[in-house]
């Protein structure tokens, strides 16, 4: 009878201990460069992507953390999670936590950050040379909001990024304000031309923003803090 309880005993505890030692689920997702704001609309998030290769502009916001995973802007990332449940909430959440990072990549789409100032447009047989003016026209790009701003010259501007990869941006429609502005060669250039863009480059902090079908293009050089 003892024999029996000892080894009812020990297949409970074997029980006890492999339900213990289960491992959680895991997953793998590409990590964004950068991060984004979040629904809330105050904290940052990542974006992710649960596919094997990246797809420029199916990023997804991640609404979670990541334990344990020092997230470095500037760099693409491969990582394996182990994911649970958070159960007992009117909401079930999902949360992750870092296995291993299995890749880790540069990125260059983080150079597009910043205020930039125009110094130079060409196309359509037109060519203008932009110094240093009281108002000379400029755009801000903030990733974490896929967003732009900035002023043509006379009028302020704003907008949204729509895609941006390591060689393509596209703009969404651009929205102006509506001052009186002195005739001038610039300021229609900007937001008619932004929008057609397709290529960018940065190179020793210029900007190069570039409709391929036109060959037009605008030259910027960033700020610096």
């Amino acid at each position: 009878m003892n024999t029996l309880k000892s080894v009812f005993f020990l297949l409970i505890v074997a029980l006890f201990t492999s339900c213990s030692t289960q491992k959680e689920p895991t997953t793998q997702f590409w990590v964004n460069s950068y991060q984004t704001t979040s629904e809330d609309g105050v904290s940052s998030a990542f974006l992710i992507q649960q596919t094997d290769s990246i797809i420029p502009g199916q990023w997804e916001i991640l609404n979670s953390g990541i334990e344990d995973f020092a997230f470095e802007e500037g760099f693409l990332y491969r990582i394996t999670v182990s994911r649970s449940e958070n159960e007992g909430q009117a909401d079930s959440t999902l949360t992750y936590k870092l296995v291993s990072v299995d890749k880790k990549i540069a990125d260059h789409v983080t150079d597009l950050n910043g205020k930039w100032m125009l110094k130079h447009y060409e196309g359509d047989t037109l060519k203008i040379s932009l110094h240093v003016l009281e108002h000379a026209p400029f755009m801000i790009i903030d990733l974490s909001k896929m967003s732009i701003g900035g002023m043509d010259a006379c009028n302020n501007f704003m907008g949204n990024i729509e895609l941006v990869s390591e060689t393509n941006i596209k703009f969404g429609p651009i929205a102006l304000t509506k001052k009186l502005c002195p005739e001038n060669q610039v300021q229609d250039i900007v937001s008619e031309l932004l929008a057609d863009i397709d290529t960018w480059t940065v190179k020793d902090d210029l900007l190069k923003l570039k409709d391929n079908e036109s060959e037009r293009f605008m030259l910027f050089t960033k700020e610096q803090d």
